[in-house]
């Protein structure tokens, strides 16, 4: 544990947390005593989130499968953290792809599409509902990685 400053208690979404950055954010957050609200669409994140939970037993550690590409799944994914823990106080949002697309005259726009729909779209959805949550609460802190 840090000595940077105490967030023990503190609540935070992650969104691509199934595997790399996401799932070392969130485990990161655990370690610090954060609870944590896992996100991602893999299947693994179930698994993800079994690790985090062995590892650091003494936090809330959820998963909950959302398509941040989908605003009513990032509403959904703020509402159940507040229905489960009350509040949210960090949320990063990860979540991100990229696809082989080949050359640019040649690419398929519904690829474009689905990376815009992750990459950007998902990560304005998850600071539009996170906003508006801790608005209410007056505090909280966005992070989005890209």
């Amino acid at each position: 544990m840090s000595d940077f400053r105490n967030v023990k208690g503190m609540v935070a979404i992650v969104t691509g947390a199934a595997r790399g950055i996401g799932f070392s954010a969130a485990e990161t957050f655990a370690s610090e005593g954060i609870h944590v609200v896992m996100s991602d669409i893999l299947p693994i994140l179930d698994e993800s989130c079994e690790k985090v939970k062995k590892t650091y037993p003494e936090v809330q550690v959820y998963a909950k499968a959302a398509d941040v590409s989908a605003e009513a799944a990032v509403k959904a994914l703020v509402d159940f953290t507040i229905e489960i823990v009350g509040k949210l106080d960090i949320m990063v949002n990860t979540a991100g792809l990229h696809m082989e697309t080949g050359n640019v005259w040649e690419t398929d726009m519904a690829k474009v599409d689905k990376i815009l729909g992750v990459n950007l779209k998902g990560q304005f959805h998850g600071c539009k509902y996170a906003a508006q949550q801790m608005i209410k609460q007056k505090s909280g802190t966005i992070v989005n990685i890209g």
